[in-house]
C-alpha cells in the first residue's frame, strides 16, 4: 500500500519478513538492525504501532531506555538514506 507521496506503508507482515531476513544473515543485533532499515526500500513509512506489534510477534523484547524510546515512536519514515521519527 502507498500513501499520497508514493511512500510504501509497511504492514506487520512486511516488518516480520524484514526482521526474519535480517536475523538469518547475522547474530549481531546492530548488523541485523541495519539490515532491517536497509530493507525498508527508498521511500517507506512504518507506524510505531506496527513496529511494536511486529517486535512483539517476533518475541523481541526491548528493555530500559530503548523500550522508552520505542514507546514514544509515532512513525518512522525513510526517504532515500534519511530516516526520520516525526
Amino acid at each position: 500500500m502507498s500513501d499520497a507521496s508514493g511512500a510504501t506503508i509497511l504492514s506487520v507482515d512486511d516488518v516480520m519478513k524484514l526482521m526474519t531476513g535480517a536475523r538469518a544473515g547475522t547474530s549481531d543485533r546492530v548488523s541485523a538492525s541495519l539490515a532491517i532499515f536497509q530493507g525498508l526500500g527508498e521511500n517507506a513509512v512504518l507506524s510505531g504501532d506496527v513496529l511494536r506489534q511486529a517486535l512483539s510477534q517476533a518475541s523481541l523484547a526491548l528493555e530500559g531506555p530503548l523500550a522508552d524510546v520505542l514507546a514514544g515512536v509515532g512513525s518512522i519514515t525513510k526517504t532515500g538514506s534519511l530516516i526520520t521519527l516525526p
